[in-house]
């Protein structure tokens, strides 16, 4: 029920019962050109890193200056006795800011959960036909998951990736329905 996989592609997580046979889940490090990192009990990693991640540590540079000046300003309004709904609203826009930029540019992009269960089961063939009851068709690079309406494959993350909105080179990853 096992298959030999290299190493460097996975990370054997943890093992589930099912039907009374153990079933090795694996935690992939790459899906596509997307790194993995942190995986739940399932395999799905909680934080994934684009494939041009250079210009990403330049943007990160730049608002983690920018969060350091706006905090310095917020600090020298409470020293000069600001009113307190300004000191309120300035950290909360600044909370609100640093915590949405993280979140994008570490959170899943909307990779579809069916692609995460095959590369976190790499033993399992995905046994699927060219067009499902639905009619829609078999991603032509994945081969894991059906192109319905809402979903496409990025050939520079070299996944699929439900509800996309673009491609953003300064988060170097798809910015879809995962991060939206």
């Amino acid at each position: 029920m096992t298959q030999e996989t290299e190493e460097s592609d996975y990370t054997t997580f943890s093992s589930a019962e099912i039907e009374g046979d153990r079933e090795i889940i694996v935690a992939p490090k790459w899906i596509g050109n997307i790194r993995c990192f942190w995986p739940n009990k399932n395999g799905i990693p909680r934080i994934t890193i684009g494939p041009n991640w250079g210009f990403t540590i330049v943007l990160g540079v730049l608002v983690c200056g920018t969060f350091y000046i706006t905090t310095s300003g917020l600090i020298n309004m409470y020293k000069r006795n600001a009113a307190w709904h300004w000191l309120i609203i300035g950290a909360f826009l600044i909370i609100s800011g640093i915590s949405s930029f993280f979140l994008t540019l570490l959170g899943d992009p909307g990779i579809p959960p069916k692609v995460y269960w095959y590369h976190a089961r790499p033993h399992i063939e995905p046994r699927l036909e060219g067009k499902n009851n639905k009619g829609h068709d078999l991603c032509r690079e994945c081969k894991v998951v059906y192109m319905d309406g809402i979903r496409e494959h990025c050939s520079l993350c070299n996944v699929c990736i439900d509800s996309p909105d673009h491609h953003c080179v300064f988060y170097s990853k798809c910015i879809g329905g995962g991060n939206v």
